[in-house]
């Protein structure tokens, strides 16, 4: 499955998902986070929540997609 903009459409809670967001920055060549976790929803708050337990993103993530076990880390999307 390609990415989903969250802008088209959000995951079910509780699914667990590929998420991707990117910073831009001019002198440091920005930030970028690809992981893979699991979607919360909290008072209209999107939640990714890593699955190591160690991050959450809260409104950030821009795309994602389904994630199955044994899955190879996906390239960013494209759009």
């Amino acid at each position: 499955m390609s990415w989903v903009s969250m802008n088209d459409r959000k995951p079910v809670i509780d699914q667990k998902v590929w998420y991707y967001f990117h910073i831009p920055d001019e002198n440091a060549g920005g930030f970028t986070i690809l992981e893979h976790g699991t979607y919360h929803c909290d008072d209209g708050f999107d939640i990714f929540v890593s699955h190591k337990e160690t991050g959450v993103l809260v409104n950030d993530v821009t795309h994602w997609k389904p994630y199955e076990e044994n899955d190879k880390r996906p390239s960013k999307p494209n759009n």
